[in-house]
């Protein structure tokens, strides 16, 4: 199973507009914009452990367990995470994830760089399990 980064919801319901751009008036609240740059945080947070889940993913657990895995046990592993790392790729180079990148760069949320180093190490892992 691929995994999947949440996106935030486009539209907060009714009038409030586009919650990864604001309401598009320019008019919005300071609570508003602090709201909507938390929930895009929260956003970052629940991808960002998401993708270390998968970044600390190991051939070896199977030995370290006490078993012994035979060599398509292992190339079955490489090809689920280079899979898995494929598709965090793909969804991290969507105009959705670009927008919300953008959103908290502008807002200067202090999780763009870390994150930004996030997808540096994603492009490393994808590169070897690929």
């Amino acid at each position: 199973a691929e995994t999947r980064l949440p996106t935030p919801p486009l539209y907060g319901g009714g009038e409030n507009g586009n919650i990864i751009s604001g309401n598009g008036n320019g008019n919005g609240s300071v609570s508003e914009s602090t709201n909507r740059i938390s929930l895009l945080e929260s956003t970052i947070i629940t991808w960002t452990k998401q993708i270390k889940n998968v970044l600390k993913q190991d051939p070896e657990t199977q030995l370290k367990l006490g078993f012994h895995p035979t060599p398509d046990v292992e190339i079955s592993f490489w090809k689920n995470k280079a899979n898995n790392l494929n598709s965090i790729f793909e969804q991290l180079q969507s105009p959705s994830t670009r927008r919300v990148l953008k959103a908290l760069d502008q807002a200067k949320s202090t999780y763009c760089t870390t994150f930004a180093r996030l997808c540096k190490e994603v492009f490393a892992a994808r590169l070897e399990a690929n």
